[in-house]
């Protein structure tokens, strides 16, 4: 699982995507989050840092489809 969590989001609020990622690293699911400063619920993809978020993601996600 591959999280992407605005700080600034008010929908989904960050600490519900950090006990999400503790969880998942318990029961020994692979998970690997990035957290951008800022960043409301989606993001804009024009921002370097929300889109540096999202092409690790996607690259993360390619490395789990390849193995």
């Amino acid at each position: 699982v591959f999280i992407v969590q605005g700080m600034a989001d008010t929908l989904v609020v960050p600490n519900q995507s950090r006990m999400l990622e503790a969880k998942l690293k318990e029961l020994g699911v692979p998970v690997e989050s990035r957290y951008v400063e800022g960043m409301g619920h989606g993001g804009d993809l024009n921002q370097s840092e929300v889109a540096a978020a999202y092409e690790a993601g996607v690259d993360w996600l390619v490395k789990r489809l390849n193995s």
